[in-house]
């Protein structure tokens, strides 16, 4: 069974993320410098309990006037930082070419020898919560802290909501929070943070699954990345990705180079107002509509444009690249006849057969102004609008 403890655990040990969150080879105070906060700021802000203290269903508790409550402070962060103390690279496995400066990503990082490497002092932090004795090793403090974390009440209802947003809706109701929460506390077999149980209880929720689909304010966003791979799946794109990464990225997402820590766009972007939840909002604007509805309209038609083609084909610096092909559109060709039935196949596959009447209707008349004989013509429209749609970009 994978948990959140489990899971980051794995994380915090990973030398990559050491590395990168530069804890590794982070020493107890000397000389006046005083141990690394990155990681025991990122750790609380991000991964375990943010920063301001929730109820059970994810909304903010607020102190007598008005303002959030915060969870930790700048001791706690000294504190925590102080736990990850004396941990680096692991040794090199025997009979292996060295590695220059010792940096093994194999395997996970390891306490260091000796143990004065780490912090030996008494540990106090979060309230009270956390309390690590004098004279304990790194490896037995570290797996402190994070139990702890994990079983801070703050955890939960931080963790459930942001999966909630990146899965489902980004607007999820106070009631769908706290019933994923308490199955984050308890899978009803006495374990915390049971993560294949706490999927389920997000995917089958009835906000998930019921009628509140039709509510304006539900739904996502779909991110740059996610819009792509969804279209090259759905339309049995044949492709090397370097086309889709490019686009991607002149949408506001570089896979795997977010612009800072708090990813591509901030978490807690609202709707202007309304203030409703879209963090995916956040890099997406007037501008990046009609550099959606330009890039679909290029992977649909480029085949037939040679000046197009030559973005979209094999380029000469990329090893086995094939390019990106226009799809051939087959399925949608068989129904392009009948251009109810055309609409009724797009809107079964795109948009799950939640296509609103407006919208359905718009697409059937432009499909039906072309003649029944021109199949790709007819199919390709069909996609073509349906794709460019709010429908199909706000995923429900």
């Amino acid at each position: 069974m994978t948990t959140f403890e489990s899971l980051l655990t794995t994380y915090t040990l990973s030398p990559l993320l050491g590395h990168f969150q530069t804890w590794l080879y982070n020493f107890p105070e000397h000389d006046g410098i005083k141990p690394n906060e990155n990681y025991a700021r990122e750790i609380m802000q991000l991964m375990t309990i943010g920063v301001s203290q929730l109820d059970e269903d994810g909304t903010l508790v607020l102190d007598g006037a008005g303002r959030p409550v915060p969870t930790y402070g700048q001791s706690d962060i000294q504190s925590v930082a102080r736990v990850l103390t004396g941990y680096g690279f692991a040794p090199q496995p025997p009979g292996t070419d060295p590695v220059p400066g010792g940096e093994n990503y194999l395997v996970d990082s390891v306490p260091l020898d000796p143990p004065q490497a780490h912090d030996q002092g008494n540990k106090v932090a979060l309230g009270g919560r956390l309390q690590i004795p004098a004279g304990g090793d790194a490896a037995t403090d570290v797996r402190t802290l994070l139990r702890t974390l994990v079983n801070h009440p703050n955890t939960p209802p931080f963790i459930i909501r942001q999966l909630i947003q990146k899965t489902v809706t980004s607007s999820p109701t106070p009631g769908y929070v706290r019933r994923a929460v308490a199955v984050f506390k308890d899978n009803g077999h006495g374990v915390r943070g049971d993560l294949a149980a706490v999927t389920k209880a997000i995917l089958l929720d009835p906000e998930a699954r019921g009628a509140r689909k039709i509510d304006p304010e539900y739904g996502r966003l779909r991110e740059p990345v996610l819009l792509w791979t969804a279209l090259i799946r759905a339309l049995d794109v044949e492709t090397d990705g370097y086309m889709p990464y490019q686009l991607a990225g002149g949408s506001g997402q570089s896979l795997m180079e977010p612009a800072t820590i708090f990813s591509y766009y901030p978490a807690d972007y609202t709707l202007a107002g309304g203030g409703i939840p879209a963090p995916e909002f956040g890099i997406y604007g007037s501008a990046e509509f009609v550099n959606r509805a330009n890039n679909i309209t290029g992977l649909l038609y480029h085949d037939q444009v040679p000046e197009s083609a030559k973005y979209w084909g094999p380029q000469p610096f990329l090893r086995n690249a094939i390019g990106t092909s226009s799809p051939k559109l087959l399925s949608f060709v068989a129904d392009a006849g009948n251009a109810d039935v055309l609409v009724a196949h797009v809107d079964r596959l795109f948009t799950h057969g939640a296509l609103r009447a407006a919208p359905r209707k718009t697409i059937v008349n432009a499909v039906g102004k072309i003649p029944p004989d021109q199949g790709f013509a007819r199919a390709s429209l069909a996609v073509h609008l349906i794709l460019t749609s709010i429908d199909y970009q706000v995923q429900r």
